[in-house]
């Protein structure tokens, strides 16, 4: 079930991937359905405390590692609790981060909490640790556009608003990724940055969601724009970027008198690892629903 789940969530079928995520917690909770769990909490469900009880199962080797880091960081973000963010962050061992939530330097998230906090001093001099790090990276790697874009993230933050949007121009040369339409808003007006968010969502990518905009602290400076608000609602108000809509979709009208079906088989495990009975088994009955 954790990868349905994990599919399903990428397709953007996010109650779906709940459902999936929720059996397979069921069956045995552990690292990576809990961090399926804690991003449809924030993403999909916008249950801050969800994200946050979701975290403290979670076994405190894996939040030392990269996956869980990455987790933790984000629930500590995207509730807006620094203080907690910034403990969380002073504990872990890594110089360099590489999840799926985040790739960079430790020192920018301490970095950046730390001006959130209000230590302006002390976070400036993590961001420009976090600057040397991350050349060092494009050294190696200089059409990195991760790289780039955090690079540019970081001059910002430092105040260094001429240089960020510089490199950003960079970063946009390499194509305009998910990435790219995320950070937008950041490096140009207003106005372009909530078309980017708004062209992601016409074309059926599986974010921007209605819990993603609403909790993002990226998007806080926009969050009192028209243009702004317009897309919110309209999330908001879509089955396929949030719950509430679908909760409130109506049903469906009665079947028609020639009711058609389709009979599935089960599907069989052909690998040699025996414990993967459990996959086939979940294809079979979401093809069966």
């Amino acid at each position: 079930w954790m990868e349905i789940g994990w599919e399903r969530r990428f397709r953007g079928e996010f109650a779906k991937a709940e459902e999936a995520a929720d059996k397979s917690i069921a069956a045995t909770p552990y690292w990576n359905n809990l961090g399926l769990k804690i991003g449809l909490a924030l993403e999909w469900r916008v249950d801050t405390a969800l994200a946050l009880a979701t975290l403290r199962r979670m076994p405190p080797a894996v939040l030392q590692e990269d996956f869980g880091i990455g987790f933790a960081d984000l629930v500590y973000d995207w509730s807006r609790q620094q203080s907690a963010r910034l403990t969380f962050l002073n504990s872990v061992p890594k110089e360099w981060l590489n999840s799926q939530i985040f790739v960079g330097p430790r020192a920018y998230l301490v970095g950046q909490t730390r001006l959130a906090l209000g230590q302006k001093e002390a976070g400036e001099r993590e961001l420009r640790r976090a600057l040397e790090l991350i050349e060092q990276k494009l050294g190696q790697q200089p059409n990195d556009q991760t790289l780039l874009v955090l690079k540019a993230r970081t001059l910002h933050l430092l105040g260094e608003r001429s240089e960020a949007a510089n490199v950003y121009r960079l970063a946009t040369q390499l194509g305009r990724t998910p990435i790219i339409r995320w950070t937008a808003a950041l490096f140009e007006a207003p106005e372009a940055g909530i078309s980017e968010l708004e062209q992601a969502y016409e074309k059926k990518l599986y974010w921007p969601t209605a819990a993603s905009l609403r909790l993002s602290p990226d998007f806080d400076a926009l969050r009192e724009h028209p243009q702004f608000k317009a897309l919110q609602a309209k999330l908001d108000a879509d089955p396929r970027t949030s719950p509430s809509a679908m909760a409130a979709k109506p049903a469906s009208t009665a079947a028609t008198s020639e009711t058609r079906s389709v009979a599935v088989l089960p599907f069989a495990n052909q690998s040699v690892d025996k414990d993967n009975e459990y996959f086939s088994d979940g294809i079979s009955e979401e093809l069966s629903v």
